[in-house]
């Protein structure tokens, strides 16, 4: 169960107590989460407090409802991975050693830390906890300036309105009014390589891939290997549908790689007209490449003239050892605006602020390439 899905039956049970926990709390809660440390549960019961308690009589009501959810057992929706309780005394809270309840627990914070640093390639117990963690990554979604322009503090002068204002008042002296352009979401496309040389992270590049696509700004998903294959609409249910269908629905999966014939397919179809032309690019894949390689830099090339920001993220980059040796890696390196790592949680929010770097500030003139 992912903390989407906690979270909803957290409201519920709080609803059914007579706390104000309806859809909209719920979804602020979602966002709230976000940006937290999911491990953390007093972090957790304080952002639950500001978000559903409209009054302070519900707050007692809320940690009651809250102490029981996250104490049943393997039975109830409140039970997770993702979730759980801070050791400590039975209900999570200080004892009487004085400590601040709003503090962030040690123990959690070190499971946290131990978690964002697995290796995800390698089949362990904690492996499923770590990914669960790409869910709740930190993201700044990138935004551009649009050709709309609202009422502003400060910017340019609004010369209709200002002059509207003088006439009124008679020609005396007003305030100035400013205008500035609205930022807009930036497009985010991202291509997952499937191929054989990746199964090993498939789950990882996957749920990256998933995580831009649950972002509320609009974002196109395609799978690579030997073919492109456009999967916005798979990424967006719960984790084990996804890969379900997946499995079923992506015919190269875990078979060969070309990459240069499947980035052409996505500039010609997606390209110049298309949501390519000024988005953030993210591609997932260890630059292994059967085809040509003359032809993928070909088609770097024309992806790094059409996107705002072109990222490539290596799962197999971020090791000691590891060199972009690979004929892949070299045909393409010179047209990449970032290369990242990704056998970590902590590699992928690396990718992750990477993307929220192509932000362009709302009285920026120009972005230059980094």
């Amino acid at each position: 169960m992912n903390y989407v899905d906690l979270v909803v039956g957290l409201g519920r049970e709080l609803r059914r107590a007579g706390v104000d926990a309806g859809p909209e709390q719920t979804r602020t809660l979602v966002r709230a989460l976000a940006l937290l440390d999911p491990l953390d549960r007093e972090q957790v019961r304080a952002a639950s407090r500001a978000c559903c308690c409209t009054s302070p009589a519900q707050v007692q009501v809320h940690d009651r409802v809250f102490d029981a959810f996250f104490r049943a057992g393997p039975g109830h929706p409140g039970a997770t991975t993702v979730l759980e309780q801070a050791p400590g005394s039975p209900d999570g809270r200080s004892g009487d050693d004085g400590t601040d309840p709003g503090m962030r627990s040690p123990a959690s914070a070190s499971r946290t830390e131990r978690l964002s640093r697995t290796d995800l390639a390698r089949p362990g117990p904690e492996r499923e906890a770590a990914l669960a963690l790409v869910d709740v990554l930190r993201l700044s979604p990138p935004v551009r300036r649009s050709a709309r322009r609202s009422r502003a503090s400060r910017g340019g002068v609004d010369r209709r309105r200002s002059a509207r204002a003088l006439l009124r008042a008679g020609g005396e002296p007003s305030p100035l009014h400013h205008r500035r352009r609205r930022p807009r979401p930036r497009r985010i496309v991202v291509v997952v390589d499937v191929s054989g040389s990746m199964h090993r992270h498939h789950d990882l590049a996957l749920r990256l891939a998933r995580r831009l696509v649950r972002e509320p700004g609009p974002c196109e998903a395609f799978t690579a290997g030997t073919r492109l294959t456009r999967v916005t609409g798979l990424l967006r249910g719960p984790w084990p549908t996804v890969r379900a269908r997946i499995g079923r629905q992506v015919p190269d999966l875990a078979g060969g790689t070309r990459l240069g014939d499947a980035l052409a397919d996505l500039v010609d179809d997606w390209g110049r007209r298309g949501p390519l032309r000024g988005a953030v690019v993210v591609v997932v894949s260890d630059g292994w490449e059967t085809g040509s390689t003359a032809r993928l830099a070909r088609q770097a090339a024309r992806l790094h003239r059409l996107a705002h920001r072109f990222i490539w993220v290596n799962p197999r980059a971020g090791r000691e050892q590891f060199r972009p040796d690979t004929a892949g890696m070299r045909a393409v390196a010179p047209f990449l605006d970032h290369l990242v790592g990704g056998p970590t949680v902590a590699h992928l929010q690396e990718a992750l602020d990477a993307i929220g770097a192509a932000r362009l500030p709302v009285r920026a003139q120009q972005v230059r390439r980094a």
